[in-house]
């Protein structure tokens, strides 16, 4: 009851919390990251190997059965 009481007291004061807990909110969700895919630093193993001439498919063929 008290709470009411100084709300109804206080008009003025009601309208600016209410327009700052607004303003708030507003930059808040200006400032929050929208991605659907967050960046993960995961690590990443490359293999370069060099044969020229010798097509990608065979190379691939050759590595993977190895491992």
């Amino acid at each position: 009851m008290k709470l009411i009481e100084v709300g109804l007291k206080n008009p003025y004061l009601v309208a600016v919390l209410v327009l700052a807990i607004m303003v708030i909110g507003v930059t808040t969700m200006t400032r929050l990251p929208a991605d659907l895919l967050p960046q993960f630093n995961t690590p990443a193993v490359q293999i370069v190997t060099f044969y020229p001439g010798m097509p990608p498919e065979v190379m691939d063929r050759d590595i993977m059965s190895r491992l």
